[in-house]
């Protein structure tokens, strides 16, 4: 993989969600397909990558194209090995991991203090979620979070039901609070490149309880293959 790539200016969520556009787009490829056709023409493929780019910074559409043009040169055997897919996951995090000082400074990661203060919770019950799983903190190698415990804001916000952050975080199961992070708040092929933030926010709206049960019911399906597909090795900076 190139460099630029994974270069630490071009982190925002949709340039980390390059492997997802790209993913929604081979998928509108082929859901357009004739019946009986296995392969799409030209046309149909880049027409189907231009609506799935829709609205992308240039910069990231030039980061993807760069991508695409590095996977087409490879052998076929890539595809399949795990290892490459494995390098191009931990590379995200930690370029996600170098960006905890600005999360902290923008609000988006708050101090124990703050997260009990805004939600009501008591210090033993926060240890209890964490000690759950159903609230996560962001590991101490993060930067900027070495030696006080930091949690995602989002745990916080009356837009989300609680319940039903928790059992999205406990169904992420023991990965890391980096990996935890970056699922909740990049978009995701599975989601129709949503963010899970996104498709569980209520945004004040009233709807039936089984719409949101549904919703649920996605991002924890989403949150499986992503827990199966993120690399078991231990993240550092």
């Amino acid at each position: 993989m190139t460099n630029a790539i994974f270069n630490y200016e071009m982190t925002s969520a949709q340039f980390l969600s390059s492997y997802c556009i790209f993913s929604a787009a081979v998928g509108a490829s082929r859901a357009g397909l004739p019946s009986g056709r296995a392969d799409a023409d030209s046309k149909a493929v880049a027409k189907a990558f231009k609506e799935a780019t829709k609205g992308l910074a240039r910069s990231d559409l030039a980061s993807i194209t760069e991508y695409l043009h590095w996977i087409t040169t490879q052998p076929g055997c890539v595809e399949s090995n795990l290892t490459q897919a494995y390098a191009t996951e931990f590379r995200l995090d930690r370029a996600m991991g170098r960006r905890g000082r600005e999360l902290i400074d923008d609000g988006t990661l708050i101090t124990a203090t703050e997260l009990c203060l805004r939600a009501g919770f008591t210090e033993a019950r926060l240890l209890r979620l964490v000690h759950e799983r159903k609230i996560f903190t962001m590991p101490h190698w993060v930067d900027g979070v070495f030696g006080d415990d930091y949690y995602p804001a989002f745990f916080a916000d009356s837009q989300y039901d609680p319940a039903r952050l928790a059992a999205v975080s406990k169904g992420l199961l023991s990965i890391d609070g980096v990996r935890k992070f970056r699922f909740f708040t990049t978009e995701n092929a599975e989601l129709g490149n949503q963010t899970p933030l996104k498709i569980l926010a209520t945004n004040g709206e009233h709807a039936e309880a089984v719409e949101y049960e549904q919703k649920l019911e996605q991002v924890l399906l989403a949150a499986k293959q992503f827990r199966r597909r993120v690399p078991k090795t231990r993240l550092s900076l």
